[in-house]
């Protein structure tokens, strides 16, 4: 009796899941779709993230992308939702085959993510300070939009970024490179490395498949 109720458990779990993701997948495309997004083919995504682009922002995403936005699609067990928010006059751009999972993408420039880019539960990637680091004009003037910093982030093919970390302004990580886990990468990664830390720093180089042909 106990395993027939085990297996009665798992089997409505299982169903439950596939029917709740394909339910907040198709919310997700209409999101997209609303917030005049160009995505190509079927966006897959647990649960909706939160969207916003401003008039005159851009997004464009390439086919394969997958979403996560509950504590089911991550081992961290980390409850939150993604947000992807896009200023106007602003351009994301994100290729083919791209995973996040509760993350942070506030986009006032350029930010540009290439193919087969994973990226992990809980980062953040910012290409702006959001306020001026001049006191006097951030108090005394309300600090404008026009005098906070941004620079464009280039993330390459193939990187691996891990959970919770925080990629800045002006940061380009070249392709198949890895981030660990909690860095906060503050200046541009070369392809082929391993870098991790607060602020992150070179760990060592990576040997591809293709390095040893």
């Amino acid at each position: 009796m106990k395993r027939l109720i085990v297996f009665a458990y798992k089997g409505i779990k299982l169903v439950y899941a596939r029917a709740y993701c394909k339910f907040t997948s198709w919310l997700t495309q209409i999101k997209f779709y609303l917030n005049g997004i160009d995505f190509k083919g079927k966006v897959r995504s647990a649960g909706t993230p939160v969207i916003h682009i401003s008039k005159g922002g851009e997004m464009r995403v390439g086919s394969s992308f997958n979403c996560g936005n509950w504590n089911g699609t991550s081992a961290s067990g980390f409850r939150a939702r993604s947000k992807i928010e896009v200023r106007n006059g602003a351009r994301l751009t994100i290729g083919h085959s791209v995973g996040i999972t509760a993350t942070t993408i506030m986009c006032f420039n350029q930010i540009t993510i290439g193919n087969n880019v994973m990226i992990g539960v809980g980062t953040h990637i910012y290409d702006t300070d959001f306020h001026n680091i001049d006191p006097h004009v951030r108090i005394g003037m309300g600090d404008p939009r026009e005098t906070v910093r941004t620079a464009p982030i280039a993330i390459g093919d193939n990187v691996f970024i891990g959970a919770f970390s925080i990629i800045l302004k002006g940061v380009t990580i070249g392709e198949n490179s890895v981030i660990g886990a909690g860095s906060v990468v503050t200046r541009s990664v070369p392809a082929n490395q391993i870098w991790a830390g607060s602020p992150a720093r070179f760990v060592k180089s990576l040997q591809t498949k293709h390095d040893n042909a």
